[in-house]
């Protein structure tokens, strides 16, 4: 969908794909999908580890899930999600909930929360990344959860197409908007249609 739109890729300008994935799999924990991500510790890739610890925050080494209190939690299965509510949800999440001028999209906690918390304890890192408006106007945040303080949007995004790449969400999440519930006759007819002006492919400016 991103490359079709044309708001995919550093060379554009854009998010990589790999930032677009971090987007993603924020958005499934936010959903409670998933639980939050952190890199395997040095002792963990060792060679003479003798644990061989998951890279999942909060996760034992039995693969089960504990909340900060240590007790057992579930995980969370919505039976019936299908890829069109996912993708429609996606559009709705960043489209119209995610604050970008407040939130970073963080795979490591893995839920909403302000930037400000997402920076190290270098006082002017800090305040940068605090700060709403940042390189050439750019408001998104996506922390890499590898580099702990870098920024996989800010050095891309000027604040025309921070603008663009919202305004597609938008529409997407518009034209996608009840089509994840097929249940009516309306709904299941104008699907494909609406669909394929979703992956429509922008044309390319002049």
């Amino acid at each position: 969908w991103a490359e079709v739109r044309g708001i995919a890729g550093q060379r554009g300008g854009y998010l990589s794909g790999y930032a677009w994935c971090l987007m993603a799999v924020f958005y499934c924990q936010c959903r409670s999908m998933l639980p939050g991500l952190a890199p395997k510790s040095l002792s963990e890739v060792s060679a003479f580890s003798v644990a061989e610890g998951a890279a999942v925050a909060g996760c034992t080494q039995d693969g089960t899930r504990r909340n900060a209190a240590g007790c057992q939690v579930a995980w969370t299965f919505v039976p019936g999600q299908g890829d069109a509510e996912l993708l429609a949800g996606f559009f709705y999440f960043y489209g119209r909930s995610f604050d970008w001028g407040r939130e970073a999209v963080s795979v490591r906690s893995g839920r909403s929360s302000p930037r400000h918390t997402h920076a190290n304890d270098n006082v002017e890192e800090a305040a940068s990344f605090a700060a709403p408006q940042r390189i050439g106007g750019a408001t998104l945040m996506i922390e890499d959860p590898l580099e702990f303080g870098v920024d996989l949007a800010a050095p891309y995004l000027t604040r025309r197409r921070d603008l663009r790449l919202r305004a597609e969400l938008r529409r997407s999440w518009r034209l996608s908007s009840g089509l994840a519930h097929e249940g009516s006759d309306c709904a299941g007819a104008r699907a494909p249609d609406s669909w394929a002006k979703i992956f429509q492919r922008r044309p390319l400016p002049g």
